[in-house]
């Protein structure tokens, strides 16, 4: 099978006579292109040399490429003490005078094929995986210029571009600081491992959080797409939180099956685009019920009570304890609502409001409600979720049920 590798070089014209290319030893290629294919004959490993002669008949030191099996590497020596720039494929490498202290071999290699599995699936790399190496231990004196062209074209709304390097003690990507231009992206190291640049998911700014009590959980729950704002770029984190709105919150952190039901309740038009879907699946659950009057009233303000009682019937808590609380207002706090009401508090969801009272008619502010996604996050639940199976054993896009198994990690 013939293939087809591209071997690229630039260097100061006015010094540039002509290239000298070599392939494992033998000349392929003499002249002043700066772009040469090479159409092999078959996948193996090949050593490629490249010469750069000046005006004088006088050779460059040589540069080396090894391409092996679809993966490549290039080979520089960096002298002490010269601003160099060294390219391969979409990266750069800037160096800055005192960056180092003597000589050393720079290695370059597109690790993509052997480095994928470092890569979670639901991530989006924008470039090859690039390996860095150099023939000697410790960091760099200075900081020295990652500059990566990435694939602009493929980024999703809501995306940004991060140039991350791979930890090999945590076993993690972890973002550098980056500056953007265009489909560019240049940000600053003083250590070399793998580098890629891969997509994250733009920063949450709302204009109306700065200062607030619950600042920090709106902004990570908000960077987790667990919350969400509104289109004028505030989060209203004092007003009441709907029962649409909290029920999607619900859906966004802990996940939700697929169902086919229709929702029949008589203002089931009044129910936001965004939590019809949510608001089904729980409804088909029995996590979230309508009104006597056949309304489901999705708009509403929600209560503390109606918050706990879903809850609890979403995480399938013990609801069979005393049905008495302790609170003060506990003769204010609805009949069905005082077992889940213990149970919450219990697990420390839902605390009280001070002076030792529930406030069970109160309605949830859209902090308030963070708070409580912020927890049910952090105990990373997992929602179980069944297929439904006809009478002849068939399974079908039906839900057939679900639980969720509660997994505490503080």
């Amino acid at each position: 099978m013939q293939q087809q590798h591209q071997f690229s070089c630039t260097v100061d014209s006015s010094e540039l006579a002509y290239y000298i290319l070599f392939r494992d030893g033998h000349e392929i290629h003499r002249g002043l292109e700066t772009d040469y294919t090479d159409n092999i004959l078959s996948m193996g490993s090949y050593v490629y040399t490249l010469f750069v002669v000046n005006s004088e008949g006088e050779r460059s030191e040589a540069s080396t490429l090894t391409w092996n099996n679809g993966h490549s590497s290039v080979k520089y020596t960096v002298n002490v003490n010269n601003n160099q720039s060294y390219e391969y494929g979409d990266l750069t490498l800037n160096f800055s005078s005192g960056s180092w202290s003597q000589s050393f071999e720079l290695s370059m290699e597109d690790a993509s094929t052997q480095s994928k599995e470092l890569v979670l699936e639901s991530s989006m790399v924008l470039s090859p995986i690039y390996q860095l190496l150099k023939s000697f231990e410790g960091r760099f004196l200075k900081s020295l210029e990652l500059r990566f062209v990435y694939d602009a074209d493929t980024l999703p709304n809501g995306m940004l571009p991060t140039i991350q390097y791979f930890d090999e003690h945590s076993d993690q990507w972890v973002p550098l600081d980056g500056t953007i231009e265009g489909n560019t992206i240049t940000a600053q190291v003083d250590h070399f491992t793998k580098f890629a640049v891969i997509a994250v998911k733009e920063k949450a700014a709302f204009t109306d959080i700065a200062k607030h009590w619950a600042e920090n959980g709106i902004l990570r729950a908000a960077d987790y797409d667990l919350i969400h704002g509104f289109p004028d770029g505030t989060f209203r984190p004092n007003e009441s939180v709907s029962r649409a709105q909290f029920v999607t919150m619900l859906a966004n952190t802990l996940g939700m099956g697929a169902t086919t039901d229709k929702l029949s309740f008589k203002d089931a038009s009044l129910i936001p685009e965004f939590a019809l879907e949510p608001l089904t699946y729980m409804v088909h659950e029995g996590i979230i019920h309508g009104y006597s009057d056949g309304t489901l009233r999705p708009n509403q303000a929600i209560t503390r009570e109606e918050m706990a009682v879903m809850l609890a019937a979403t995480l399938k808590l013990d609801i069979t304890q005393p049905t008495a609380t302790l609170f003060q207002d506990d003769d204010k706090i609805s009949h069905f609502a005082k077992a889940s009401v213990n149970a919450v508090v219990k697990e420390d969801y839902i605390e009280g409001r001070g002076e030792n009272l529930f406030a069970p008619k109160s309605f949830m502010t859209r902090a308030e409600a963070t708070v409580v996604i912020r927890k049910l996050d952090v105990d990373r639940s997992i929602l179980i979720v069944l297929p439904h199976f006809d009478e002849n054993e068939n399974s079908s896009p039906r839900t057939g049920g679900s639980f969720i198994i509660p997994c505490r990690i503080r």
